[in-house]
């Protein structure tokens, strides 16, 4: 997901009906212009703008026209029937043009 303004979004699938997804693991890479720095990332379990759960970044490295940043966290995130998991991400000051990637893991269960 690219920056617009200091904001991303990136939307997963849907949980499927009569299923919830349980989150064990959060990994993302973050890459910003030099001069910006991430503010937040974040995975809302609901898709609708609650439900976040927000993950620590760690510097990696700065190549003079990017600062990159990475993240992998273990985590128990629970999605319910129909919800569709979010990640979002923010940098101050807010630019154009930062990326960043998120990824999860886990699995399915049935719910009645």
């Amino acid at each position: 997901m690219y920056l617009n303004g200091g904001l991303a979004t990136c939307r997963f699938k849907s949980t499927p009906p009569h299923k919830r997804l349980i989150i064990q693991e959060f990994d993302t890479f973050v890459l910003v212009p030099s001069g910006s720095q991430p503010t937040w990332i974040n995975v809302s379990t609901t898709g609708t703008g609650t439900g976040y759960h927000y993950f620590p970044l760690t510097w990696m490295a700065n190549d003079g026209f990017s600062t990159f940043y990475s993240s992998h966290q273990e985590t128990h995130l629970y999605v319910g029937a129909g919800k569709q998991p979010t990640c979002n991400f923010a940098d101050d000051p807010p630019t154009t043009g930062g990326f960043a990637q998120c990824q999860f893991s886990g699995f399915l269960v049935n719910v009645p």
